[in-house]
């Protein structure tokens, strides 16, 4: 746009410096009515324009600038004339020491042949300093998509300023663009999906490193709960190998040494019943004499429990001899205190396996 703005430019420029009474062949390729209007002389091409080109030049604006009057050179200003709103004109005016020479009307089809040539799917509008609309133009895809509905999410607006107060003495125009918003591709998918597959990837793998860290943390506990319950089932030899410098580490460490004691406190208690009968039956081969009942050995047999008054049950080893609640007199005395040892010692023996 601005290329073919100066293009005009230079054209009236070299128009204006060699004083032509005609119109070069060039310039109709970029304007549609060009007027000479200074006090020496008045022509327009179409002939008889002058007159209406200048009435239109002094009432346009467009937020044009002040031309210096004090200048010999040639200076271009541009106004835009909004006589006709539904067709703005875009003018170009040479000014010498702030006199008015020559006057010339953009042609809109080479002004804005840029933005016709955008895409069909596009539209652009140009507004001048003051905010009024200078053009508007839309592809024939854009128009139809806005007819049919399309949401407006799906269309992107870009907004661009033109600075032309250095070049041609006026305002900023605006270029605002509307167009459909254009999917981003990798490898003929949407970047969306890709960006899609890589989070689900990302958390599929910090899943799996989770999981396996938990198991990694959880994996002593478990061998130390099967290895409680062999030792429950009474299993020798069970020992737990674990070997770390963590908590986890001093409960393996700790394990192993209760093991080793219960291990130790049930060897003790296996082999405690034989030392203890064995204590018995030298206790009572120590602490009674022999009895005899007339030449005849005699067994007897203490009572469960011993009070007072209780007598032992004994039998003769004679022939023929039966067991007797009573034992006779004269070895009453020695079978009741036989007796009476024996439960004292079956008493102790099972206070010492209470505790």
């Amino acid at each position: 746009m601005l290329d073919r703005l100066l293009a005009g430019k230079s054209l009236l420029l070299a128009q204006a410096e060699a004083r032509m009474q005609e119109a070069p062949p060039g310039l109709g390729r970029v304007f549609i009515q060009v007027a000479r209007v200074d006090g020496e002389a008045t022509a327009s091409w179409p002939p008889h324009i002058a007159e209406e080109l200048f009435i239109a030049w002094t009432t346009a604006g467009g937020g044009a600038l002040p031309v210096p009057p004090d200048r010999a050179a040639f200076e271009v200003q541009l106004r835009v004339d909004h006589s006709l709103p539904s067709q703005p004109r875009v003018m170009l005016g040479t000014h010498r020491r702030g006199a008015l020479v020559w006057l010339a009307v953009f042609d809109p089809d080479y002004l804005w042949g840029p933005l016709t040539d955008a895409g069909l799917d596009t539209a652009w509008w140009v507004t001048d300093a003051r905010g009024q609309l200078i053009v508007h133009r839309a592809g024939e895809d854009f128009t139809l998509r806005r007819e049919t509905g399309q949401a407006q999410d799906d269309v992107i607006e870009t907004s661009t300023a033109l600075f032309l107060g250095g070049e041609l003495l006026t305002g900023d125009w605006r270029f605002t663009q509307r167009a459909p918003r254009q999917p981003v591709l990798w490898y003929g998918a949407p970047l969306s999906l890709w960006l899609g597959l890589v989070a689900a990837a990302a958390l599929l793998m910090i899943a799996m490193l989770s999981h396996w860290r938990i198991r990694l943390a959880l994996e002593p506990l478990s061998q130390l709960t099967r290895v409680t319950r062999r030792l429950a089932k009474g299993a020798a030899g069970t020992r737990v190998d674990i070997e770390r410098d963590d908590e986890i580490g001093e409960l393996a460490q700790a394990f192993n040494e209760m093991a080793v004691r219960i291990e130790t406190q049930f060897d003790a208690l296996e082999g405690w019943p034989r030392s203890t009968a064995t204590s018995l039956r030298a206790r009572r081969s120590s602490a009674l004499p022999a009895m005899r009942c007339n030449g005849w050995p005699c067994t007897i047999r203490a009572p469960a429990r011993w009070w007072p008054g209780a007598t032992a049950s004994w039998r003769c080893d004679r022939p023929g001899s039966r067991r007797r609640s009573t034992p006779p007199g004269w070895c009453s005395t020695i079978a009741s205190s036989r007796a009476k040892a024996d439960s004292t010692a079956s008493r102790r023996s099972r206070r010492t396996c209470s505790r």
